[in-house]
């Protein structure tokens, strides 16, 4: 008796999970296919001042070193490393192909590639008073 109600139990939980009509559900489905979140790239062209970023480690050491133009507006645009880094501390107009990536309260700009640097002028650094 034990074993034939083991076996009824078994069947019901194998039926009601779908693991036995063949209903598995897709876990892959949910999560989403990296291909179909795919980035919509765009040409943009913006104007502002490039800032470098870094994030050290507990001894000082740079870890992780990247770069942003801050426009007027004061809403900031990730730049790859490469033909920026000379640029530094300038006010620059970048064009080339980029994405915006909306988070759930805030979004995120960013170029994938510059195809031109165009250099306007040096930020004003404010001059240290004498003393």
């Amino acid at each position: 008796m034990k074993k034939s109600g083991l076996a009824v139990m078994a069947v019901m939980v194998m039926t009601t999970t779908g693991v036995w009509a063949g209903d598995a559900p897709d876990k892959t489905a949910k999560k989403g296919n990296k291909a179909e979140k795919e980035l919509a790239v765009q040409e943009m062209t913006i104007t502002g001042t490039v800032t470098k970023m870094e994030t050290k480690k507990k001894d000082g050491t740079p870890m992780m070193t990247w770069f942003r133009l801050v426009d007027e507006a004061g809403s900031e645009v990730r730049v790859p490393k490469g033909k920026i880094e000379e640029f530094v501390g300038c006010k620059v107009k970048v064009t080339g192909e980029g994405y915006t990536l909306e988070k759930k309260t805030k979004s995120m700009r960013a170029f994938k590639t510059i195809t031109a640097i165009e250099k306007l002028q040096d930020a004003v650094v404010p001059a240290v008073p004498a003393q």
